[in-house]
């Protein structure tokens, strides 16, 4: 891929050692970094997987895998998301025809089953790339935009499941592994209408009552922390979301106010869920390649039940009517149709399937499948669960099918319209491989028993420390589990051996993350004194909601001395409310994070006699929305800003400021405000820092890259364009 650097991190901040100058060069086992060096080839993946490709495609089918992904993306909401668009259409016109040292190269161009050219596919090989200014262009643009988050990159394929599950405006929403997010994004934008186009913002379609909610779950911290990490550039969307920490397989209800009396309460039902489960990942064998060598049929076997059983407590969480996706990186049938079968039979009819393909209009696929075979981890391949002859035994691997792998009878097959799952098949769109299937929920799931291989729930990764299987945004982690027993008296004493070490690291992390001593974070409304302080200094108005102003904290209290995440205000949508203010005995859940911070404490500013409640950076569009009529909106001039941002860190004197700016600030006492740019579509407002005699405007470097040619575009007339 042409692009790989965009998300690329130095290696000093993953953890990798500097090797000594004088030390042996070591083999480098990965081959996921050794792409040009693996041997792409596995004679059992190869024998198994014929049997979902027509024999006249096999030869493009392994081309493709053999091939690099190409660069996909989609286009973000932001303002910044309408020049994206007018960009690659206009570089997709001029590249039209165009050759390199008689390579024809291959322009830009929109997803045929993305609304509105909002997700675009790049694929030009490097080495062209590199011989060509014009191109270097191409690839500076995406990276600038990737950082400053105008677009998402995401595999093609990765898109499909949030679009077959069509999420709409008020729609309580739940993504049950949702890690790292890109998909959670996708829904969140849909979620607050701005999926696919360009609207205003409007505090009201992410803050009122109405508008859902979407409750992303992730068991595995570090992967959490990825998730918030990559959800928090969407800024104005995020008070509609709420993190959690479980095992997707034993997912909690939550308890809402009902609809009869005031102490009534009743089970929360999601209208759209998203089912992508952890999974074997071959159909990420493209940007992947170490599948090649480990690839085994075993993996799917291992997985199978722990799909199903996120399947099944997705669908018991679902309600009448509501629509859920089941979805896999994997082409393996034993993870993607017989889940659905199993998942079928135990509902009992509760669940059916939905042909999702008039929402993927254009999109190249393979329907399901009514019979498939299975391979055993020899490499034997079973059209049926093998039974041996009296007397006899099957042998080791043979032994270890079981009848749920095999495909139902025919009649049954079809009845249970199988035919409506969609499998994606990498040659088919130049795409990765990918399974997707829409189902629909129309009456209350029975009681559902576990079968004996399932009555014992496995722990995942993040609470062992086990590998995290693969998502389709992910791979499997092939390094050995962490863990061990604790040598002495018990779990105090200290650890010897590194995966000791480690584990001991993360229970701490588990207990630093925010946790109280009952295990969840404590979220409480702001008080009332504050929200007075808060309407009183930024001349807030009464429609302000106040009311969906909440702390975080470990403690009982929000006091000065509090440190890290307890020092910030967030704001949420009303819909969360209610998951919020449940007593502390009613909670069977563990919020790891919600909210969008709005202000944040400054200690500097508290002593030198400021207001101790600054603005945050990331709220300013919506606080902007609310301070209309505040003193402590400023408004400012492009080329104004344009010397604020060049200034030694963003600070500037009072008193070097243009005289009618200057009198503005002046009349300000210490504390945060709001600079407000007009002249720019659409309006731009940063927050900044009034100090006794400076100001200090509050702009991350990496921002400045996009934000300054930003505004010297706004400066040129019209006719000029981009």
């Amino acid at each position: 891929q042409i692009f790989s650097s965009v998300c690329a991190k130095p290696l000093t901040t993953m953890g990798y050692k500097k090797r000594r100058k004088d030390a042996a060069p070591k083999r480098n086992d990965d081959w996921s970094k050794n792409v040009d060096e693996a041997s792409r080839t596995n004679d059992m993946f190869e024998t198994y997987y014929r049997q979902l490709v027509p024999e006249a495609e096999w030869d493009e089918f392994m081309a493709a895998l053999h091939s690099p992904l190409p660069t996909t993306f989609w286009i973000n909401h932001c303002s910044a998301g309408v020049e994206v668009k007018r960009f690659m259409q206009e570089f997709a016109g001029a590249l039209q025809g165009m050759k390199i040292d008689g390579v024809q190269v291959n322009p830009p161009e929109p997803l045929p089953f993305y609304p509105n050219d909002m997700a675009w596919k790049v694929n030009i090989p490097r080495v062209v790339l590199r011989k060509n200014e014009r191109l270097k262009e191409l690839h500076s643009f995406i990276i600038q935009h990737t950082t400053v988050g105008s677009i998402t990159r995401q595999e093609t394929v990765s898109m499909l499941p949030c679009l077959a599950l069509d999420v709409q405006p008020g729609h309580r929403v739940l993504d049950m592994c949702a890690a790292p997010g890109s998909k959670t994004a996708q829904m969140l934008c849909m979620l607050a209408g701005q999926h696919g186009h360009f609207t205003a913002f409007d505090p009201e379609r992410v803050l009122g009552e109405r508008r859902g909610f979407l409750v992303a779950n992730e068991l595995d911290l570090d992967r959490a922390e990825m998730l918030i990490f990559q959800i928090k550039r969407f800024q104005q969307l995020y008070p509609l979301a709420l993190f959690t920490n479980h095992n997707a397989m034993s997912f909690p209800y939550f308890h809402v106010p009902g609809g009869g009396a005031a102490a009534d309460r009743e089970e929360l039902r999601y209208d759209r869920i998203l089912c992508d489960v952890m999974c074997s990942g071959d159909g990420t064998v493209r940007k992947h390649p170490s599948i090649w060598r480990d690839w085994s049929p075993r993996s799917a076997f291992q997985l199978m039940h722990q799909q199903l059983r996120v399947a099944l407590r997705g669908a018991k969480l679902l309600a009448v009517g509501g629509r859920m996706v089941y979805s896999t990186c994997s082409l393996n049938p034993v993870e993607d149709e017989a889940v659905l079968v199993q998942l079928l039979r135990r509902c009992r009819g509760s669940l059916r399937l939905v042909d999702a393909s008039g929402l993927l209009p254009s999109l190249k696929y393979s329907p399901g499948l009514f019979t498939w075979q299975v391979m055993d981890a020899a490499g034997q391949v079973y059209d049926q669960l093998p039974v041996p002859p009296e007397g006899e035994f099957l042998g080791r691997y043979a032994s270890k099918l079981r009848a749920e792998y095999f495909p139902p009878p025919e009649e049954e097959a079809q009845a249970l319209r199988l035919d409506l799952g969609m499998r994606v098949l990498p040659h088919q769109q130049d795409t990765g491989g990918f399974f997707v299937a829409l189902l629909e929920k129309v009456s209350e799931v029975p009681e559902i028993e576990r079968e004996g291989d399932e009555a014992e729930e496995p722990e995942l990764a993040g609470d062992s420390g086990s590998p995290v299987p693969a998502t389709s945004e992910s791979v499997p982690d092939q390094s050995p589990p962490d863990g061990g027993p604790v040598s002495g008296d018990g779990a105090d004493a200290p650890p010897k051996t590194d995966a000791e070490k480690r584990k001991k690291k993360k229970e701490e992390k588990r207990l630093a993350h925010g946790r109280s001593a009952t295990g969840r974070y404590v979220y409480r409304r702001l008080d009332e004194d504050r929200v007075q302080h808060l309407r009183e200094f930024y001349s807030l108005p009464e429609h302000f909601p106040f009311d969906q102003l909440y702390i975080r904290t470990l403690g009982e209290e929000f006091n000065e001395s509090d440190e890290g995440e307890s020092g910030s205000v967030l704001l949420v949508s009303a819909a969360i409310k209610p998951l919020l203010d449940l007593p502390p005995e009613e909670h069977k859940y563990k919020i790891i994070n919600t909210g969008l911070k709005v202000f944040e404490k400054d200690r500097l500013l508290h002593k030198e006699g400021g207001f101790g409640l600054r603005l945050k950076t990331e709220a300013a569009d919506l606080l902007a929305s609310y301070m209309t009529d505040s003193p402590r909106r400023v408004p400012l001039s492009i080329p104004e800003l344009l010397a604020i941002l060049r200034a030694d860190h963003k600070i500037v004197k009072i008193a070097e400021l243009e005289a009618q700016t200057q009198a503005r600030v002046d009349s300000l006492s210490l504390g945060g405000f709001l600079w407000a740019v007009p002249d720019v579509t659409p309006p731009l407002h940063l927050v900044a820092l009034r100090a006794r005699t400076t100001v200090n405007t509050l702009v991350a470097d990496e921002a400045l890259e996009h934000l300054i040619p930003r505004l010297e575009r706004a400066q040129r007339p019209s006719a000029e364009g981009p």
